[in-house]
């Protein structure tokens, strides 16, 4: 079948096949085909990042509570620490072992513990025993003269665990 083209020429009518790309040129395809694969790309990166958001509002709201409910175990063996650090002659060197939080009556707290730190020839003076009350109070079994007296103070605070409850050990 012919049809004029006002030019004095002919052409041919063909018909297409019933597919969408056969009617588009090439190049629009190819550009449709990087859309989709940047279209891809962008969800990835969406879920990604909305992974990444909620990890990091987790965590938010993990050291917000925190800060508002604070550990009183922790608190206490902290407030000890300071306190025992007033014994020592060289409070920056020393070093905590066998630490334990107990829960006495009336919830009152109880850090029991030893330290090492350096004595005044610069020589680590070797583990003593120490005991800790929430108020940040403690005494150093070295600040006693009698040590049978810090052993029964060491026994009836607590710090054998026959009369309070371990909270926290480190």
């Amino acid at each position: 079948m012919s049809f004029g083209n006002g030019a004095g020429g002919s052409s041919e009518f063909k018909r297409q096949p019933n597919n969408a790309q056969a009617c588009v040129p090439a190049a629009m395809v190819h550009h449709e085909r990087s859309n989709l694969h940047n279209a891809n790309q962008w969800s990835i990166s969406r879920v990604i990042l909305t992974v990444v958001g909620m990890i990091g509002l987790g965590i938010f709201f993990l050291v917000l509570y925190g800060l508002l409910h604070p550990n009183p175990a922790a608190e206490a063996l902290r407030n000890s620490k300071a306190a025992v650090a007033f014994h020592l002659k060289d409070a920056g060197s020393a070093e905590y072992r066998n630490l334990r939080v107990y829960s006495m009556n009336a919830g009152r707290l109880v850090v029991c513990g030893e330290v090492n730190s350096r004595n005044s020839f610069g020589a680590m003076a070797g583990y003593v025993r120490f005991i800790g009350v929430n108020a940040g109070e403690a005494v150093v079994e070295t600040d006693m003269v009698d040590r049978t007296s810090f052993d029964d103070l060491w026994a009836t605070r607590g710090c054998t665990g026959s009369t309070g409850d371990l909270v926290m050990a480190e």
